[in-house]
């Protein structure tokens, strides 16, 4: 509400020693640092239980492709024996918590009532 106030000029005035003189001032937002619960509520997504809004940035339902989306065993063992190797989507089991929008690994089925039209020849979407 304050912030709002600044913004439309309606908070009045303040002195400004350097100017010896009262002056109107103004502020605006330019970014905004929040962890999870307070970036999801200033955007209007749940919080974090929505089927589509599960991880913020994705628009995907990550729960019809969980199961590749965690490291397996063997990626897992190399992770813990390399902790400065980073497994950039080379396994052929797993995406090893990398979540590139570009893999169609993470291609899912579009909900009810999608439009038809909307949807790619593959008949998957994609984050």
């Amino acid at each position: 509400a304050d912030l709002d106030l600044l913004r439309n000029g309606k908070s009045g005035q303040v002195y400004s020693h350097e100017r010896k003189a009262m002056v109107k001032i103004y502020a605006e937002l330019f970014a905004s640092f929040q962890d999870q619960p307070e970036r999801r509520a200033t955007n209007h997504l749940m919080l974090g239980n929505g089927q589509y809004t599960s991880r913020f940035w994705y628009a995907a339902n990550l729960s019809a492709v969980s199961n590749v989306i965690p490291a397996c065993d063997k990626c897992l063992e190399e992770e813990l024996l390399n902790p400065d190797l980073y497994l950039k989507n080379i396994c052929e089991n797993c995406l090893a918590w990398d979540m590139p929008f570009d893999s169609g690994r993470l291609a899912f089925p579009p909900p009810e009532n999608y439009p038809q039209e909307m949807i790619p020849k593959s008949g998957r979407l994609r984050p």
